[in-house]
């Protein structure tokens, strides 16, 4: 099966990390994926689902391959009348990095990818 997607480049992560990434927008109208399509990036992520073997065999004859797996969850959430928030200023960019960095300890956004 032919891989028919757009590349577009991840802007924020390109400025913020300093890389050259996109991803892969399925669409039938759009163009054959090809390996010189993709050879201007340093790294590009697809989404697809586990169960569609059939685009990720076909991913796969491109050369990407599994870096890791990603979930989808959901928590409901109620609507107190107060939710305690403060609008962050420039000297809690430090302290919620590091906040961040502990949350998301294993998010894609860590060595070696970023």
């Amino acid at each position: 099966m032919p891989v028919r997607a757009s590349i577009d480049p991840l802007e924020w992560e390109n400025r913020f990390f300093a890389v050259n990434s996109a991803i892969v927008h399925f669409d039938e109208r759009a163009p054959r994926l090809t390996p010189e399509a993709l050879a201007g990036w340093s790294r590009v992520q697809a989404k697809v689902a586990a169960s569609d073997t059939v685009r990720l065999d076909a991913l796969q004859q491109l050369g990407f391959q599994l870096v890791e797996g990603e979930v989808d969850l959901a928590l409901p959430v109620g609507n107190p009348a107060d939710a305690g928030a403060d609008v962050a200023v420039e000297a809690d960019i430090a302290p919620l990095r590091e906040l961040a960095a502990q949350a998301f300890a294993m998010s894609r956004f860590r060595a070696p990818w970023y």
